[in-house]
């Protein structure tokens, strides 16, 4: 099972991470991919690493790029850098058959997050999405505000 993640540049919470283990465990991820960002992304690969996943990190700035770098392990694949955050999180999904996403808050932004930027994507790519919000629940369907099928 290959798995893309998006979450939060704010991290998240104690049950936001325990959903996330759990998860992982029940997918038997194999491969992840994540693109390197302060907060979640940062936390889920450690949790990626407890399981022994594949990482790919997709950094889209330098800064991530000296983090990914100092913080892969030897099996892990760190991508070039990629400015454009929107089309390397598309290119995430496009190699993925299932996204983790852990937003903030249940408030759906429309412009300014890529995290929801991600989870529209992964809709409109129908590939399963697994929203953990920040309570720990855990949806499988999750539909966005915005249904007018453009991709954004």
């Amino acid at each position: 099972m290959i798995v893309t993640f998006t979450g939060t540049r704010l991290g998240m919470t104690a049950e936001q991470k325990f959903a996330v283990q759990t998860l992982l465990a029940e997918l038997g991820a194999e491969t992840v991919h994540h693109g390197a960002c302060s907060g979640s992304d940062r936390q889920f690969h450690a949790i990626a690493g407890e399981f022994a996943c594949h990482r790919e990190l997709h950094p889209c700035t330098e800064e991530q790029k000296v983090w990914a770098d100092y913080n892969a392990s030897q099996t892990d694949v760190v991508h070039p850098v990629d400015p454009d955050a929107i089309g390397r999180n598309r290119r995430m999904v496009d190699r993925s058959q299932t996204v983790i996403s852990t937003p903030s808050g249940g408030k759906e932004l429309r412009r300014g997050s890529g995290t929801w930027a991600t989870m529209r994507y992964s809709r409109l790519k129908k590939r399963t999405l697994y929203v953990v919000w920040p309570s720990g629940k855990v949806s499988e369907t999750w539909q966005s505000r915005y249904t007018t099928g453009a991709i954004v």
